[in-house]
C-alpha cells in the first residue's frame, strides 16, 4: 500500500517548536505554501499513477467508489477550492483557520496487515457543518506512541496530532482532482435542499502522503473539500 515518491534535497518542509511527547527526525525539505497555482509541487504523480494510488485506497471503502474522479492538474482547480487544497501544509490547519475550530467524526475504521489503520472520516466545523470528507491511511509504526494512541482513540484530526507532536515532517501534494458526488457522500456534505438543486454534486479533492526522515507514515487520498 505504500507508494513513496522521492522529494527533492532544495525543498522546506515543515519545522515547528514543539514541548512534551516530539518525534524529531530530519525531513526532505520542501517550498513554502505557493502564492499561486505556477509553483512547482514535485511530487505530484501523472495521471496514470495517481489513478492507480486512488483506486488502491478508495477501494477499502467501497462506497466511496460511487463517486466519480477526474484527475486535475493544480491549475485546474477552482478559485473557490484552489486556497483551500493546492499547497503542502496539513488541511486541518487550513481549515481550522477558515473555520475557527475543527472536529472528527470517525464513521469506520480498519485495522489492515501489520501495523496499518485505515479509516474514513469527515471533519466539522464548530456549528456542525460538515466541510471535508478523508480517507486516512496510517503505518502506526512509524508514528511515535502519542500519536499512535491519539489516532487510536480516533478523538482528534490526524494534522492537529502531528502538529502537536512531530517536529519536522514533509506533507506532499501527490494529485488534485474534480469530484461528482455519488449518493454515499452527498447525504454528508449536501443538505436537502443542496441535493435536490444539484448545487454541491461537484466539489474538488486531492491526495497528499506525509513522510518523515524519508519514510511515508501516512497516505491520505480524496479530501473533498465542500465549504
Amino acid at each position: 500500500l505504500v507508494k513513496l515518491v522521492a522529494a527533492s534535497s532544495e525543498r522546506m518542509c515543515h519545522h515547528e517548536e514543539q514541548t512534551g511527547d516530539v518525534d524529531a527526525c530530519e525531513a526532505n525539505p520542501r517550498p513554502g505554501p505557493p502564492s499561486s497555482s505556477t509553483c512547482e509541487f514535485r511530487s505530484l504523480q501523472s495521471k496514470a499513477d495517481a489513478k492507480v494510488l486512488l483506486d488502491r485506497l478508495t477501494s477499502i471503502f467501497p462506497e466511496s467508489q460511487d463517486s466519480k474522479f477526474d484527475w486535475a492538474h493544480p491549475d485546474e482547480i477552482s478559485l473557490a477550492h484552489h486556497k483551500t487544497l493546492v499547497h503542502e501544509e496539513h488541511l486541518t490547519r487550513v481549515l481550522q483557520e477558515k473555520h475557527g475550530g475543527l472536529e472528527v467524526k470517525v464513521e469506520k475504521s480498519l485495522s489492515l496487515e501489520g501495523d496499518v489503520y485505515v479509516r474514513k472520516i469527515f471533519l466539522v466545523s464548530p456549528e456542525g457543518t460538515t466541510v471535508a470528507h478523508a480517507i486516512l491511511l496510517a503505518f502506526l509504526d512509524r508514528l511515535p506512541p502519542a500519536v499512535g494512541e491519539g489516532v487510536r482513540e480516533e478523538k482528534v484530526p490526524f494534522g492537529r496530532l502531528l502538529m502537536q507532536h512531530v517536529s519536522e515532517r514533509c506533507v506532499h501534494l501527490m494529485s488534485c482532482w474534480h469530484v461528482e458526488l455519488g449518493e454515499d457522500l452527498k447525504r454528508h456534505l449536501c443538505d436537502q435542499e443542496q441535493s435536490q438543486s444539484g448545487a454541491c454534486h461537484r466539489t474538488c479533492g486531492r491526495v497528499v502522503t506525509i513522510e518523515c526522515a524519508g519514510k511515508v507514515f501516512v497516505e491520505t487520498p480524496i479530501v473533498l473539500v465542500f465549504r
